[in-house]
């Protein structure tokens, strides 16, 4: 069974109350012209979702909140690598005591809420849901696995976190759901990725040029704040949010996609950045965007932090940019590209168009 229809008539909240009310399981995929999305449910509950923006990896998002050091990261890198067998990041970090069963939950909810936040807000596009059996096992692999929630998520506290409404109980869905890889199915949709590795490469080159630096990345049209050093009252970052399409002047340098070195521009709209960054003001500012697919997935910012240093050669830490930028991207491509050739030669499965009125 499968369920059709357009995000204009019928919005993503609405469709997850629906499938709630269902108790289904499988998979909803969300398409525009820019971006794509993807929900697995189990049981109306959500264990798994991906955008195609810029992909934090658990790594990446333990460091950026302050939950692991880079070091410590890095330790627990190396030992996943060395296992004798494939084992998940978090558990790696469970095991060496960095972190605790609840610390590693709540970091995957937070993405998983963070990617729900971000479909939600799409006015336009298509959905997709195709009724699978999921079993608790499957063929995942196991960076994407940190990212599941086995026991699942139900519908109606994320819809509520993201001011969206509250969702109803039901029956379960009937037969006729077909069965599938979960690994497979999860690999449809695969953003480009920013490893924990690669932040904190990114972090460490970054200490050798500027006295302040912070890696904003792209969601929803804002940019956001990933990782940052040097900030006297880091608190200030977490709620600093830059529209894409404003005037300040990294939105201005990433909108050009050009990389700038100079005195920060008198802008008002500067200000926010300006009071985040906290006292001393910079005298000298570096930005380098950083471009996937035609689109800003990122960008660094570095400053004097406000002393006479003079900022070393940019040259590294561009050209570590670039690589990472080329690196993500061809990733994927290839990706994408694996996907839709497997995709090639599958069977239509019979549609029902939903509309407002049935819900």
């Amino acid at each position: 069974m499968s369920l059709t229809g357009l995000l204009e008539e019928v919005t993503l909240p609405e469709v997850l109350q629906l499938l709630s009310s269902l108790k289904a399981s499988g998979k909803l995929s969300l398409t525009r012209s820019d971006r794509q999305g993807l929900l697995v449910v189990r049981e109306g509950r959500i264990i798994y979702a991906v955008s195609s923006s810029v992909r934090d990896t658990l790594g990446s998002i333990l460091v950026a909140r302050g939950l692991v050091t880079s070091d410590v990261l890095r330790k627990a890198l190396a030992l996943q690598h060395e296992a004798s067998r494939e084992v998940r990041l978090g558990s790696v970090l469970i095991g060496i005591g960095a972190i605790d069963e609840k610390v590693l939950r709540e970091a995957v909810t937070w993405q998983i809420e963070q990617i729900i936040s971000e479909l939600i807000s799409w006015e336009r596009g298509f959905f997709k849901f195709e009724g699978v059996e999921i079993s608790s096992h499957g063929e995942i692999e196991v960076d994407v696995e940190d990212f599941l929630v086995p026991e699942g998520i139900t519908t109606d506290r994320l819809l509520l976190d993201t001011r969206a409404g509250a969702l109803f109980d039901g029956d379960p869905i009937g037969a006729g759901a077909t069965s599938a890889s979960l690994g497979r199915m999860l690999n449809e949709v695969q953003p480009p990725e920013l490893t924990g590795e690669l932040l904190s490469e990114i972090v460490s080159v970054g200490c050798g040029t500027v006295e302040r630096g912070i890696l904003f990345t792209a969601h929803q049209g804002l940019l956001k704040t990933r990782a940052h050093f040097g900030v006297k009252e880091p608190r200030r970052l977490s709620t600093l949010s830059l529209p894409l399409s404003g005037n300040s002047f990294i939105a201005r340098i990433a909108e050009r996609n050009e990389i700038y070195c100079g005195v920060p521009p008198e802008i008002r709209e500067n200000d926010a950045i300006l009071a985040a960054l906290g006292d001393p003001q910079p005298n000298q500012i570096l930005i380098i965007p950083m471009t996937i697919g035609r689109q800003v997935q990122a960008v660094f910012y570095g400053d004097d932090g406000g002393t006479d240093r003079v900022m070393e050669s940019s040259q590294r830490l561009e050209l570590l940019l670039l690589h990472t930028q080329i690196e993500m991207e061809q990733n994927l491509l290839s990706r994408r590209k694996a996907h839709l050739e497997e995709k090639v030669g599958r069977r239509s499965g019979i549609h029902r168009v939903v509309k407002r009125s049935e819900l």
